[in-house]
């Protein structure tokens, strides 16, 4: 029994006093797994019942999870005491290489130091190839908003076919101008942006109308009324005139390389449809948010990420929103023509005000999963898609009529 492991077991100790039961056995588990000297703990009679009935609960997700990430799960678990040696503690004896073991590592240095946070993280991009990222000089955004201080290093610039780009922007003075430049700065240059002042009642479309004039590839449009996310999308959508389109919402951030690696997947596999990549969720302070289910993970798939050949998706496929458009696209041309291309390509900022956070028609990233409005919602769309033939599946733009039923606050 080392050091860190006893101090581990300490903090399990705490949470177990303080009624933290759960938590506390998930601990006591991995150390018995990884030490013999903690056996005893786990298959104590009180525990081995606690345990029993974590093992039943679905929302942990935890008897399912692999060694790693139940390794995750706790150092996520112990993030608030602030300790980057109990993080170490979770890892010790893990001997297979893994790319998010970097951003557990990062996470215990987000408000203790950046250039640490910064360093761990950019050796998780250099799993996957990508450049690293570094922090903007000479700025006044406050030292605590490390999400808003992220910036591309400089980078060899590409071109290729047009990529029409859609952001909706709502009220986020805070955060355009640095979702706008993450796409303005990408290494793909061949760009158009078209970006949609959805009635913003702060001073949005004063800072985009100043980015408009620095760079002529932005198209802003000023809505006389509010028309919602995908409204915008689809306005965008009809007028694109890339060859290739895709989203950004207006309090994300685009990896320098998004663009160019899907325009490259894509130019090399001319049957595909489009690509759909990945994201990591991150708070503006800079802690990575943890996703609770499928076993525990930082990165995960992001429809939001996905990139469709224009022409081919205006005429079979027509109208287009969030997952339901992924999987008509899956029924219409098969699942193998949207592949998924596991490497981050963007970082969602995660915050209460965000369209995933919605209490109603949003996503609960921890345990709880789906919204009941968001589940009707899929449950209504399946049923239309399985009972619909595929050559009817077109949904044209602006609807005449609905194909299927949605709950009103999804509309």
């Amino acid at each position: 029994m080392n050091s860190n492991q006893t101090t581990l077991f300490s903090v399990a100790n705490f949470m177990y006093r303080e009624g933290n039961i759960k938590d506390a056995c998930l601990i006591y588990e991995l150390l018995a797994e990884n030490s013999p000297d903690f056996q005893c703990y786990s298959e104590s009679e009180k525990l081995a019942k606690i345990m029993a009935g974590i093992k039943h609960d679905k929302k942990l997700h935890f008897n399912a999870a692999s060694n790693f990430q139940k390794r995750l799960r706790i150092s996520n678990l112990i993030l608030s005491h602030r300790s980057p040696n109990l993080v170490e503690a979770c890892f010790e004896g893990y001997l297979l290489p893994n790319p998010e073991i970097h951003l557990a590592r990062a996470n215990s240095f987000y408000d203790l130091d950046q250039k640490e946070w910064l360093r761990l993280f950019n050796q998780y991009l250099s799993c996957f190839d990508l450049s690293p990222l570094t922090f903007k000089v000479n700025n006044a955004i406050s030292n605590n908003d490390l999400f808003l201080n992220l910036a591309s290093s400089k980078l060899n610039g590409v071109n290729g076919p047009l990529v029409t780009i859609c952001m909706s922007c709502y009220n986020s003075e805070s955060y355009v101008e640095h979702a706008v430049k993450s796409i303005l700065n990408q290494t793909y240059k061949n760009i158009e942006l078209l970006i949609y002042n959805d009635k913003s009642t702060d001073n949005s479309l004063s800072i985009l109308k100043k980015l408009e004039k620095e760079d002529n590839r932005i198209r802003l449009f000023d809505n006389e009324f509010n028309q919602g996310t995908y409204v915008n999308r689809n306005h965008a959508f009809q007028i694109a005139k890339g060859d290739y389109f895709t989203v950004l919402d207006a309090d994300d951030y685009a990896l320098p390389q998004r663009i160019e690696l899907q325009v490259k997947k894509l130019e090399k596999n001319s049957t595909y449809v489009g690509v759909i990549t990945e994201w990591i969720r991150v708070h503006i302070d800079g802690k990575i948010q943890f996703r609770g289910g499928w076993g525990g993970v930082f990165k995960h798939e992001a429809i939001a990420t996905m990139m469709i050949r224009t022409q081919i998706c205006k005429d079979k496929v027509g109208f287009a929103a969030d997952t339901e458009y992924q999987h008509r696209i899956y029924k219409i041309f098969g699942r193998k023509k949207l592949p998924l291309m596991k490497i981050p390509s963007t970082l969602s900022l995660y915050h209460e005000a965000s369209l995933t956070n919605d209490a109603v028609t949003g996503i609960n990233t921890v345990n709880s999963g789906l919204s009941p409005t968001r589940i009707a919602y899929r449950e209504s769309w399946q049923t239309w898609h399985s009972s619909t033939d595929k050559k009817n599946l077109y949904i044209e733009f602006p609807q005449k009529s609905r194909s299927f039923a949605a709950p009103e606050n999804m509309l």
